[in-house]
């Protein structure tokens, strides 16, 4: 069990301080949640599943780290558990069998210079997303192939290639995006070999995965996320470049070896989600981070994405995660991007420049166009740190909705639960909570704040008080109650 940080003896300025056990290595937990302030509310009744890397003892990069999935469990009879277990890949068991390191990293060479890291690629530690599907939880990573996982017991299973369907040089990114009216889950992976590719494929809700077509990326060096709409899958490469010669003589790990070459431009490639040939497309160069939505118009496409200006806003800081202030390194807004296939044109226009990430919509909305986003964000434009506040977008209006926990916090992303009809729902899209963890930093301990998705501003109507450090997580999910 996780034994908390001695607190800090006066609020600190915002700085790395403010976010003091963040990034500490955090322990596996199973425990009932009692100390529970303001009413749960009624209806809220699942688990809340959410992935994250839970080791830091030798990584120099936060991105780094063995997956670790943390669930929040709330019954129908008001019962709140906790529960936190390490995905056990191939590299965590023989690590810990060891307790030292053995393998390289996405970020983190293997102690032992060039010898012990050339030729080598980074181990897969499924540390970033989790979803749900087939009755299993998948812990996902784009560095390599699902991990299944046990919903109640969270044990780890096998590696899926999903019967041999998943070639063992295609990875499965770590954002697949699901079809609210099919429940199938389209998704990609970068392909490595003499030819970089994306291949794309759709895995059916019994778990099957059919193969949709590929994208020679020759020289793009890191796509995390997609857009999915009833028409296309569209994918924003930025000009990321790689230092192969690093990667493979292992002088450099594969995040330091990225180059930012602006005067490349950003790619835009569309496929539709029937397969064919691709489209290509060109914008200015930017780092086009997570995607918030997308939908069709007519002709066009219509994407919502978390915009920043450059690769070092994330890279810095995340190489330097132990000492960084993160002052310098602001971060970019909102923006929509209008693409016409037929005419090849790009239109964007910012929606709104509060820095943003981490989005989340009703699911239901996915592919159709959603009104609200929900990030995790900061409360001035160009502001660093790790984010601070919840934020809630209307992209018809433009206006926001915003709570800030404080200058010693740092709010995950946080996921929208509809209100179920059993409990007055209306099926309204921001009829529903915001659900997401929150690090105190002063006392290195991790909150659950649930929050009205249709009053932001007013704050968490309830806050679960775990009494432990959950550490830092990326993305997760919520699964309903049976």
């Amino acid at each position: 069990m996780a034994t908390a940080q001695s607190p800090l003896a006066t609020p600190p300025a915002r700085t790395a301080e403010s976010w003091k056990g963040l990034f500490d290595t955090v322990y596996e937990c199973d425990k009932v949640v009692s100390d529970i302030e303001g009413q749960l509310p009624k209806g809220l009744v699942g688990t809340l599943y959410r992935n994250g890397p839970g080791t830091h003892d030798w990584t120099e990069s936060f991105f780094d780290g063995d997956g670790m999935i943390r669930a929040i469990r709330i019954g129908e009879d008001g019962s709140v558990r906790y529960q936190a277990k390490y995905v056990e890949t191939e590299k965590y068991r023989k690590e810990r069998a060891a307790n030292k390191q053995l393998y390289r990293l996405a970020g983190t060479n293997r102690p032992g210079g060039m010898l012990a890291n050339m030729f080598r690629p980074p181990a897969h530690e499924a540390n970033t997303s989790v979803i749900h599907m087939a009755d299993r939880i998948w812990a996902l990573e784009e560095g390599g192939h699902p991990y299944e996982m046990d919903p109640e017991t969270m044990t780890t299973g096998e590696m899926t290639d999903f019967g041999g369907k998943l070639h063992a040089r295609t990875a499965f990114s770590a954002h697949p995006h699901f079809d609210p009216d099919t429940g199938d889950c389209f998704g990609f992976g970068m392909h490595f070999g003499a030819k970089q590719a994306l291949k794309l494929f759709r895995v059916d809700p019994s778990a099957r995965l059919h193969h949709i077509g590929e994208i020679p990326i020759s020289g793009a060096g890191f796509v995390h996320d997609y857009a999915l709409s009833k028409q296309w899958m569209a994918f924003f490469i930025p000009p990321m470049i790689p230092s192969m010669s690093k990667i493979l003589f292992g002088t450099g790990t594969f995040f330091n070896s990225l180059n930012w070459e602006p005067e490349r431009g950003l790619k835009i490639v569309l496929m539709r989600r029937s397969g064919g040939e691709p489209i290509y497309l060109e914008d200015e160069a930017c780092l086009a981070g997570h995607v918030i939505g997308a939908h069709d118009v007519g002709g066009e496409l219509i994407v919502d994405l978390c915009r920043q200006p450059e690769w070092k806003c994330m890279g810095e800081p995340a190489a330097n995660f132990r000492t960084s202030d993160w002052a310098g390194y602001g971060l970019g807004g909102v923006c929509r991007y209008r693409i016409d296939p037929a005419a090849g044109t790009v239109k964007k226009e910012e929606l709104c420049e509060l820095p943003a990430e981490f989005p989340r919509i009703d699911s239901r909305r996915e592919g159709v166009g959603a009104r609200y986003g929900y990030f995790a964000a900061n409360t001035r434009a160009g502001e660093g740190g790790w984010f601070r506040g919840v934020l809630k977008l209307d992209m018809e209006t433009g206006a926001t909705d915003l709570f800030d926990h404080g200058e010693t916090k740092a709010a995950h992303e946080s996921v929208f639960v509809p209100r179920p009809a059993s409990a007055g729902g209306t099926g309204e899209e921001d009829d529903g909570w915001l659900i997401g963890f929150v690090h105190d930093g002063l006392k290195s301990e991790t909150d659950v704040a649930i929050i009205d998705a249709r009053r932001v501003a007013d704050g968490p109507v309830c806050t679960l008080r775990l009494r432990e450090n959950a550490g830092i997580t990326f993305h997760g999910t919520w699964v309903p109650a049976a």
